[in-house]
């Protein structure tokens, strides 16, 4: 039987620092090497026979916990991990993003971590950090720009500017009340108003344009005036201005004759009334009632009041009648009784015709003498009785023809003395 022989083996543990010439991590390693000193039976068998000790598995390594262990026959090495840096057993980070080692976009923020970094891009930028590209932040509608704003992308970014018209920061944008401020383009005859974001110019009355640029308007040559045919109109900046013609007298817009009643006229626009009564008066007349009796002092005139046609009457002549108020109309068959109270004192009576004969009696009561005066349908005289003298009895007959109308009777003091009187009419 064969006899087994064993040794005893003696370990020393030797550390050495030099990296192997093969070694160009940039890291300094780590090799831990065994000699043994010992008998070893020459068949290599036994107990006593040398075996390596894998110090990394068992974790008897005196590596920095950031190395990487690496067994080796005999001993191990120690290398740094990546991102840090030192001689295995003792590791330190690296600082890629101070060292400029990171490999970030420029348009990104570099953030160390333990052992390594990361990449972000920087706001206004998309990616990863690593590769990062503008955002165009306006069409895609992520702006806070104001709904009045333009927004405008640049690099990594945006502008906001308000429109024209409105002011602020291009976020928050205020109209601008440009009539206010005056910074309008108007024409200084026009009229501004404020819009939102603008303004609208009209030009005033009495021009014409845009309202940017405005020019007068001559109304008095246009003929778009609304001067009095009786008045002149002359053109001012904006406006015109009218000034009633000689002879005529109101505002220039309303211009009626200066001429009163009675006054000669040739044309209606000459007097005050705006009628003038034709031949044989051809004077200024007015209006009156022929159903009232001596009408004519009721409307500022005197005289008979007779048709003009259209059924109007007018005031025409002069009648000196009196203070008293003793007029009356007297229809056929009829009469009446007045006073003649001053000696210059008359009275007017107005007598209804139809075609035929009457009689027309002033009859004195007393011994005072009075005087008969007839007048046709137009004022003209017919013929004046006073044929008795003081006391008689004056009367005349007349044949009427041409229809219905009125004839025209006065009653007149011709004595020295006063009294009273009866008129009447009789158609025979």
């Amino acid at each position: 039987m064969k006899r087994a022989m064993w040794a005893t083996v003696m370990v020393a543990m030797v550390t050495s620092t030099a990296c192997p010439s093969g070694d160009d991590d940039g890291d300094d390693d780590t090799t831990v090497d065994v000699d043994a000193g010992a008998d070893i039976d020459a068949g290599g068998e036994g107990p006593d026979a040398a075996v390596n000790v894998d110090e990394c598995a068992e974790g008897t390594d005196t590596c920095d916990v950031d190395a990487t262990c690496t067994d080796a026959d005999p001993g191990f090495t120690c290398t740094c991990n990546d991102g840090y840096t030192g001689d295995g057993e003792t590791c330190t980070d690296v600082d890629e993003c101070t060292t400029g080692a990171d490999n970030c976009d420029v348009n990104a923020t570099c953030t160390n971590t333990s052992g390594s970094f990361t990449c972000e891009c920087n706001e206004g930028y998309k990616g990863d950090g690593v590769e990062c590209e503008d955002i165009d932040e306006c069409p895609e509608g992520d702006d806070p720009c104001d709904e009045h704003a333009i927004c405008e992308n640049v690099e990594g970014g945006f502008t906001c500017t308000c429109e024209s018209g409105y002011t602020g920061d291009g976020f928050t944008c205020a109209n601008i009340d440009e009539c206010t401020l005056g910074t309008d383009t108007c024409d200084d005859d026009a009229l501004c108003t404020d819009t939102d974001g603008a303004f609208t110019c009209e030009c005033n009355d009495g021009f014409t344009g845009t309202g940017f640029v405005c020019e007068d308007i001559d109304e008095c040559a246009l003929g778009t005036d609304d001067c009095d045919v009786n008045a002149l109109c002359a053109d001012t900046e904006g406006s015109f201005t009218c000034t009633c013609n000689e002879g005529f007298t109101g505002d220039g817009k309303t211009c009626t004759g200066v001429l009163g009643y009675g006054d000669p006229c040739t044309d209606p626009v000459q007097c005050a009334s705006g009628l003038c009564i034709s031949a044989p008066y051809n004077h200024c007349s007015e209006l009156c009632n022929q159903a009232v009796a001596n009408d004519c002092p009721d409307v500022g005139a005197s005289g008979f009041c007779v048709p003009i046609g259209g059924d109007e009457f007018a005031c025409v002549g002069e009648l000196s009648l009196g203070v008293d108020d003793d007029e009356a109309i007297v229809s056929p068959g009829d009469s009446v009784t007045r006073s003649l109270n001053t000696l210059t004192d008359a009275d007017l009576f107005q007598v209804p015709v139809t075609d035929g004969m009457f009689e027309l009696v002033a009859t004195p009561v007393g011994s005072h003498d009075v005087q008969l005066e007839v007048y046709d349908s137009i004022g003209q005289p017919i013929g004046t009785i006073n044929d008795g003298g003081p006391g008689a009895v004056e009367g005349a007959t007349l044949t009427t023809t041409g229809g219905a109308g009125v004839i025209f009777c006065i009653v007149r003091n011709a004595g020295t003395t006063t009294g009273s009187y009866t008129f009447s009419v009789t158609a025979l």
